[in-house]
């Protein structure tokens, strides 16, 4: 607001002084100097304008005082002092609005960043397709382990159990190296039935049966089982194409894990590599007294099999079974080489011919290959020492093939013993 101070100079002893203030309340002090002795005073207080809550900075004022003179007339300032009546000249201030400025501060949102954790998704292991004769999965020539389940219906059969009740999967497998491979569907975790493991060559449906097995013992499954597992050990053909067939005894099915080790191939966790084995030199039938075979001179026994016996006493530990502690226990080496393909039956029992708790094991190709079967202590197979310390054992053959068997003892146990073969019906 620009306030104006005005002084006017009459020729008349009247001196008037107005001041004037805008927009702020404007007090206006009029003095009139008449040659009577009245001075009047009159204060006039204009109402407070309304403060608006905007707040407004303006530039403060400039106060500008103009004077102005008149040449003529002359005036003489007269100063004439009234006792009476006194005027005061009372100042009403009038308190200028104070306007409050309210900063209102809206809370900006908290924002809380979650760290949303989406889980990984674990692969869901995907079924090969196949797995029929029609369509049979293919396993390369370097074998593996291989995974997977069987269910719906039966359309083979094993020769070696019953199995025409439970379903199977086909596999289809040409080795590139002829000898001795090793098929087995024992895994303590991964396989969980009673399994039947089979082998036809050239034709799936069929081509002739060259393997057979229901229990191997040591062949585990988790149902627990230390045999319901099965295991083949045959004789293939490079360039020959096999069907291997994951089979259940009675209507048994289930997951189920199959192993295949090719000729010289590297063998899985516990499972020596065949090696070739040294070609057995024909003799007698052992009688009582014939000195115990040996893995580089094994005994040979006939192709028809029958009833030999034996005598550990004198002889010294070379081979330790993989069911039970032989290691310390002299042993007696046969070798027998079937003429026809099957389930053989070989034992240790008999209470008048078998003194001590025998442990039986068979190997193939050689002495330095893994057990294919392993018998410790058969109930109802008695000895002099007690109603199961003898051993039985189902041994699946194939004809031709030369099988090492081993009369062993358990924990450093020996003496005589009778040995029964039966071959394949």
């Amino acid at each position: 607001p620009t306030a104006t101070a005005t002084l006017t100079a009459t020729p008349t002893p009247t001196a008037t002084a107005t001041l004037t203030a805008t927009p702020t309340p404007t007090a206006t002090a009029t003095r009139t100097t008449t040659p009577t002795p009245t001075a009047t005073a009159t204060l006039t207080a204009t109402p407070t304008p309304t403060a608006t809550a905007t707040r407004t900075t303006t530039p403060t004022p400039t106060a500008t005082a103009t004077l102005t003179t008149t040449p003529t007339p002359t005036v003489t300032a007269t100063r004439t002092t009234t006792p009476t009546p006194t005027v005061t000249a009372t100042r009403t201030t009038t308190p200028t609005p104070t306007a409050t400025a309210t900063l209102t501060a809206t809370p900006t949102p908290t924002r809380t960043a979650t760290r949303t954790t989406t889980p990984t998704a674990t692969p869901t292991p995907t079924a090969t397709p196949g797995g029929t004769c029609e369509s049979p999965i293919v396993i390369p020539a370097a074998g593996g382990t291989f995974s997977g389940s069987t269910s719906g219906a039966s359309a083979l059969a094993g020769t070696c159990a019953a199995t025409s009740n439970a379903p199977e999967r086909v596999f289809a497998w040409t080795p590139a190296t002829s000898g001795t491979a090793l098929l087995q569907a024992c895994d303590g975790l991964a396989t969980s039935y009673d399994t039947v493991l089979y082998l036809r060559a050239d034709d799936c449906l069929s081509g002739v049966e060259v393997a057979c097995n229901d229990d191997a013992p040591g062949c585990f499954t988790s149902e627990p089982s230390g045999h319901h597992g099965a295991r083949l050990m045959p004789s293939v053909v490079a360039g020959r194409t096999y069907y291997v067939v994951v089979d259940g005894y009675g209507a048994r099915a289930g997951q189920f894990s199959l192993t295949i080790v090719p000729p010289n191939g590297a063998a899985p966790p516990n499972i020596a590599t065949p090696a070739p084995s040294p070609t057995a030199t024909p003799s007698a039938t052992p009688t009582p007294g014939t000195p115990n075979g040996t893995c580089a001179q094994p005994v040979v026994l006939p192709a028809g099999g029958g009833t030999f016996t034996g005598d550990t006493s004198g002889g010294s530990s070379h081979l330790g079974a993989a069911c039970a502690t032989s290691g310390t226990a002299p042993e007696a080496v046969f070798a027998w080489t079937p003429s026809t393909s099957g389930t053989a039956e070989l034992s240790t029992c008999g209470t008048a011919e078998t003194a001590f708790d025998t442990v039986l094991f068979v190997r193939a190709p050689g002495c330095a290959a893994a057990d294919a079967a392993c018998s410790d202590d058969t109930p109802g197979c008695a000895t002099a020492s007690g109603a199961r310390h003898g051993s039985r054992l189902a041994l699946p053959v194939v004809a031709g093939e030369t099988y090492l068997i081993v009369v062993d003892g358990y924990n450093g146990k020996r003496g005589p013993f009778t040995l029964t073969v039966l071959p394949p019906s």
